[in-house]
């Protein structure tokens, strides 16, 4: 605490902003570029952790009693938050070679019943450990799209993947601002920081009204380098 007083003098007489800090915010910007992903400091949303920022995402853009889509098997953390919203799942089979089965997931989107939103995890999988195509995650966002069903992205794991380049997001082929990105560095900077951070595009405005209601701004050391 002394430590950080001393960078920041203000610490204890501020509050800090619903969005998180900006130099933060700048700088997670910057390192989206090296997934081909575009985004500015000001469409971030510091959040605590992944699990706050699907939270946010989920609330956002659906309503108690609405029906989402996951992957099946997915990661158990994300279905406590589905129950804990009072939300419906429809379970769309997965496997480890690319991901969630989009003739499947095209089925239950022409069905009857109306799909709010599709929650998958891209890049490294929860708990299988696949990795889409980058003709599969193309696809994703193209049918998401076309039937208007929110797509949201859960990006925490990408990063543990070693590979020459960098993976893609499916965040890089939104090109009708259909998609929800969530990313954390919980998994490959400190658990115990509970960094996280959600890009809701349209969204961004009540993302970020559900933000300050629900835990204020996020404030982190003001040096970051």
């Amino acid at each position: 605490m002394v430590k950080a007083l001393r960078q920041n003098q203000q610490l204890l007489g501020t509050t800090a902003p619903t969005s998180g800090n900006l130099a933060l915010r700048n700088i997670l910007a910057r390192r989206a570029l090296t997934s081909k992903t575009h985004l500015s400091a000001e469409q971030i949303v510091i959040t605590n952790g992944a699990t706050e920022a699907l939270n946010l995402a989920l609330r956002a853009v659906t309503q108690p009693g609405d029906t989402v889509a996951v992957e099946s098997p997915t990661f158990h953390g994300l279905l406590q938050i589905l129950e804990s919203l009072n939300l419906r799942v429809r379970e769309v089979p997965a496997t480890a070679h690319c991901g969630i089965n989009l003739f499947a997931l095209e089925q239950l989107l022409r069905g009857a019943e109306r799909i709010c939103a599709v929650i998958v995890i891209p890049n490294l999988q929860n708990p299988l450990g696949s990795i889409m195509p980058d003709s599969h995650k193309a696809r994703l966002v193209q049918l998401c799209a076309e039937h208007a069903t929110v797509l949201i992205e859960d990006d925490t794991y990408g990063d543990l993947v070693d590979t020459e380049q960098p993976l893609s997001t499916l965040k890089h082929w939104d090109r009708s601002d259909n998609l929800i990105y969530c990313a954390s560095l919980n998994k490959t900077l400190a658990p115990g920081m509970r960094l996280g951070w959600i890009s809701a595009g349209r969204w961004h405005d009540r993302v970020e009204m559900l933000k300050h209601s629900q835990s204020r701004g996020v404030r982190r050391c003001r040096n970051w380098r």
